[in-house]
């Protein structure tokens, strides 16, 4: 009961605040119309007084015969443009004049008209000064006043203003502190009240807390299992489908040749004998490499832990893969060019095994599908970017039926043929592809396809490579010498500045800054030929090669600490 009444009381304090705020926030937007309105007469009365004392000084330079009367009418015709415009209050300047300052104005009006076209003649500029003196000062008084004037009102509504809304805050600010004092009374009654009830339910909702914590991390668990089996099992189910429609062709043919062997006497049939015995020989050969396929993408899929691969050089890989696939080569007439710079180092993290086993994929997938007497070009090379990135590029051409446009994209899919090897009746089993794409991917790299049908196709292997001791040493120090450059520029004078181009170019096109420092060799040069270069065009050079080196530092600050 106590409690319904105090928050009563609160209610009604918290409503006559509200009420109070709300009259003050009236006060407030009506005194905010008055400041406005305040301001721009305020602007008004300043830009008249600024061309009354525009006119007056005109008017003095012409009767010193400094000025045009038409230059001093004009003045004249802006004063009056200006007295003319309407303000916020609903008056114009003019309006708001006095009338001796209007006289004056006039009379000066008159003195003007009075006077001969053009500059003022010497005769006549003694006699209109005195005329002039007394309504110069006329107009410049009066201008002052009225400023003086609506400022004194202004200070006037401005005061009562402000001792309206100290009231207002003040009446405001004794209601919020009390609002505050019940408030507070109101929350520490109900905090002890509330505090028993809490504690009681706290250690229920704790207890339960716990229990649905346990069971949800039961849940997620099981859950996490089950879904792991599902695709375990989907994947497993499309494996032994797809295994078992692979594995049935080459069995199916197998048991009917060698069905047909048991009518067939090799004595008096040698012919047909060895010609089956050559089919089942061929679908053996089929069935063997289908299952060592299946055996080493499955051990692929196994093996993801790339820390037991160790540093391989790939040249020799590649060449002892070349001399195994040699007589499958000469068997088809087929030239093996092997295009290589032996000096380079292609060394890369990896497992030689894998390796080899790509590179003889590739290869003799080259030689199965080119033309006899057709020619395979394998190239090897190193390849190192702006950045110090290395990599190492091994691209196998071959002339033979290329790929349709369509099958590209499902080349590395696992059992996938091209249509036109199917229709050609070319053996295989649709995972050396797929091999090899899992292989470079477990290296880091990747495998492109570039083909056309009818003739030839272009694979690229692209592995990670190893920096050699320079490349780390430049790229442990690419940063450093970049500062000492922009130093050493920003601080060269115009006598030392070729010098200092020239020896920084090459010493940051060293450290594969090559772009800038053409740039700056070039720069050196023409600052050799008397000349050629003015002083802003050097200057201009000269920041255009700062601001380039800077930014580059900067990405490669931005590097070290991960930004990019």
């Amino acid at each position: 009961m106590g409690q319904t009444i105090l928050a009563l009381v609160i209610i009604i304090n918290l409503i006559t605040l509200g009420y109070a705020t709300l009259s003050s926030s009236d006060r407030a937007v009506k005194q905010a119309a008055v400041v406005t309105q305040a301001e721009s007469i305020s602007s008004s009365i300043i830009f008249t007084q600024r061309e009354a004392l525009v006119y007056t000084t005109k008017m003095a330079l012409w009767v010193a015969g400094s000025l045009t009367r038409r230059d001093l009418q004009i003045a004249r015709a802006l004063l009056a443009q200006r007295m003319s415009v309407i303000d916020i209050g609903g008056k114009s300047m003019g309006a708001r004049s006095t009338p001796d300052f209007l006289t004056a104005l006039k009379d000066s009006d008159a003195l003007v008209a009075s006077s001969p076209i053009g500059f003022l003649p010497l005769s006549l500029q003694i006699e209109f000064a005195d005329k002039s003196k007394p309504l110069i000062n006329e107009i410049v008084d009066h201008a002052r006043k009225l400023i003086v004037s609506y400022q004194r009102d202004l200070d006037t509504q401005f005061r009562q203003a402000a001792i309206d809304r100290a009231n207002s805050a003040r009446t405001n600010l004794m209601l919020l502190y009390l609002l505050v004092f019940l408030t507070s009374c109101f929350l520490i009654w109900a905090i002890f009240d509330f505090r028993r009830k809490y504690l009681f339910a706290k250690s229920t909702i704790i207890d339960e807390q716990i229990t649905l914590s346990e069971a949800r991390e039961d849940l997620a668990d099981s859950q996490t299992k089950v879904l792991m089996l599902q695709d375990l099992n989907i994947a497993k189910n499309d494996f032994i489908s797809t295994v078992n429609h692979e594995l049935r062709t080459p069995l199916t043919s197998i048991i009917g040749y060698v069905e047909l062997l048991h009518d067939i006497d090799p004595e008096t049939s040698p012919q047909d004998f060895h010609k089956i015995v050559s089919v089942i020989e061929s679908n053996s050969e089929s069935l063997l490499d289908l299952v060592e396929s299946v055996l080493s993408l499955t051990k692929l899929d196994a093996d993801q832990d790339i820390d037991q691969h160790e540093v391989q050089n790939l040249f020799p890989i590649l060449d002892n893969a070349l001399k195994m696939l040699s007589l499958q080569a000469s068997a088809r007439s087929i030239n093996i060019d092997l295009q290589v710079h032996v000096q380079d180092s292609f060394q890369v993290i990896g497992s030689r095994t894998q390796i080899s086993q790509v590179f003889v994929n590739l290869v003799s997938n080259a030689i199965k599908f080119s033309k006899e007497g057709s020619s395979i070009e394998i190239g090897l090379n190193r390849k190192v970017d702006p950045d110090l990135n290395v990599s190492v590029e091994i691209t196998v051409r071959d002339f033979g039926m290329g790929i349709p446009k369509e099958d590209l994209n499902k080349l590395f899919t696992k059992f996938f043929r091209a249509k036109n090897a199917a229709a050609n009746q070319i053996p295989g089993s649709g995972l050396g592809l797929a091999i090899v794409k899992k292989t470079m991917d477990l290296h880091g790299g990747f495998v492109t396809v570039a083909s056309v049908e009818g003739v030839g196709s272009l694979f690229t292997l692209t592995f990670p490579g190893i920096k050699s001791e320079v490349e780390v040493m430049v790229e442990a120090r690419r940063s450093e010498v970049l500062a000492k450059a922009i130093i050493q520029l920003e601080t060269a004078d115009n006598e030392n500045l070729s010098a200092v181009a020239h020896s920084m170019g090459g010493a940051i096109a060293f450290y594969t800054f090559e772009a800038a420092g053409a740039e700056l060799e070039e720069f050196s040069q023409a600052l050799q030929i008397p000349g050629k270069l003015t002083d802003s065009a050097k200057e201009a050079k000269k920041l255009h090669i700062l601001n380039y080196l800077k930014l580059r530092q900067t990405e490669l600050d931005m590097k070290k600490i991960g930004a990019i």
